[in-house]
């Protein structure tokens, strides 16, 4: 399952506007075993950003975790829940309406 969140709805995201993507990604990797996979932004998804890539407020974040429940319990809000079809490593894009 992949899930997606606003920055903004999400007490762990929150934390982290202005905050490049991979730094981001590596503190929710090792904080609370979150993987980001892609982000949102003006209807545009962008699978794993580059380090020039920042957190803006309105960004949506597309993630998995070992520990869903407890990432779960820590967003506001959770949007959407989608089902990705992935094979041979390629990330499948999906607009969300």
């Amino acid at each position: 399952e992949i899930y997606d969140v606003e920055v903004l709805d999400s007490k762990i995201f929150e934390n982290f506007i202005g905050k490049s993507f991979p730094f981001v990604s590596y503190q929710c990797y090792h904080l609370y075993s979150v993987t980001l996979i892609a982000v949102s932004r003006d209807g545009r998804m962008i699978a794993n950003p580059g380090k020039n890539f920042y957190l803006e407020e309105d960004d949506i974040l597309y993630f998995w975790g070992v520990f869903l429940v407890f990432c779960l319990k820590n967003l506001k809000q959770s949007k959407s829940v989608a089902y990705f079809p992935i094979s041979s490593g390629t990330f499948n894009p999906v607009v969300f309406s």
